[in-house]
């Protein structure tokens, strides 16, 4: 089983077919339950989280008509940022818990930090110290479905929070079983 994402969302036709083929080398990965590929597991999970979000920001800038449901102040603040200083997945993440822009829940926002600093360790020499020294140690099965967990949520919140009128990707499907019942995740005032 799998989790089907409509991908309306996303506001680039590249970005999106590109996180369609991330999601399909996902589905390969997660044929085998070899744990030495957690780390490649966890890296993509959250690499989508990361384009979403800064597809996010570009949608808003790029696309006028859409996005009336935020508030006005909230489209400003963010059109005027410069996205092209704010690339790193830490500053995305900042800006959309700023505005709760995927809600308001604190543990989701830290677990987006915490993803970040482990989607790092993809450089092995490990220079800011993060998580254990032992990469076996730090990409740990736990850790594997708290990406999974993230990654589902993200993408499921922009999809059904901030739709576009059509999907030029054709859907995302992430290789797990749902960990949320989707009546759960919907609703960004909820």
């Amino acid at each position: 089983m799998s989790v089907l994402i409509d991908s309306s969302f996303v506001g680039t036709f590249k970005t999106g077919e590109n996180m369609s083929y991330t999601a399909r080398v996902l589905k390969e990965l997660y044929q085998s339950d070899n744990r030495f590929l957690v780390k490649p597991k966890v890296v993509f999970n959250t690499s989508l989280i990361d384009a979403a979000l800064y597809d996010f920001f570009r949608r808003i800038r790029g696309h006028t008509k859409e996005f009336s449901y935020l508030d006005d102040d909230v489209r400003d603040k963010i059109r005027k940022i410069n996205i092209e200083k704010v690339r790193d997945f830490k500053s995305h993440i900042n800006k959309f818990r700023h505005h709760q822009l995927l809600g308001s829940s604190h543990d989701l926002y830290e677990s987006l930090y915490s993803l970040n600093m482990l989607r790092n360790r993809v450089h092995i020499q490990n220079e800011k110290g993060s998580f254990e020294a032992d990469e076996r140690h730090a990409f740990t099965h736990e850790r594997l479905l708290l990406s999974e967990k993230c990654t589902e949520f993200v993408l499921c919140f922009l999809s059904k929070n901030y739709p576009r009128k059509s999907d030029f990707v054709g859907g995302i499907e992430l290789p797990w079983e749902p960990h949320f019942d989707s009546d759960l995740i919907w609703n960004k005032t909820g």
